[in-house]
């Protein structure tokens, strides 16, 4: 099945855009207004914290972390949201990336720009703040029993 992207409408609506691609996967559905509100989008976006509340008041458990990329490559359920040059989000979508063959490159889901696949020095410059981790929001949908 192939990951759904969707574009952003607004220069600052990248957050409530990927929580949207993150619902799409999950078979929930959202408009981008009742995102908007769920994030509180302002003229300076949203931050992680409203990401997460929204969230959460959707139908996801979430976690939102500061891994390294072994964690994020390794232990993190994708799609995921990330913070993306310390000023954008965006997904990482289910993936066959492998860091042990030469080549391969990172997908990522980016309102803004589409479906973009970057090699891992790219990802690392443009995810992490230290060289060493980058913030994360995890992202699973609550089991009804």
């Amino acid at each position: 099945m192939a990951f759904t992207i969707y574009k952003q409408s607004e220069p600052m609506d990248c957050g409530p855009t990927c929580l949207r691609m993150v619902a799409k996967h999950y078979g929930k559905r959202y408009t981008p207004k009742a995102l908007k509100e769920l994030t509180r989008l302002t003229d300076y976006g949203t931050s992680v914290l409203h990401l997460r509340e929204a969230a959460e008041k959707i139908g996801f458990n979430t976690l939102a972390a500061s891994v390294t990329f072994e964690e994020l490559d390794n232990e993190t359920p994708l799609p995921c949201i990330v913070l993306w040059n310390k000023n954008h989000f965006v997904v990482i979508p289910p993936q066959d990336y492998s860091p042990d063959k030469p080549g391969s490159k990172i997908q990522i889901a980016d309102p803004e720009r589409g479906l973009m696949r970057v090699d891992k020095a790219t990802f690392l410059r443009s995810w992490t703040e230290d060289g060493e981790k980058g913030v994360v929001l995890m992202l699973e949908p609550i089991s009804e029993e």
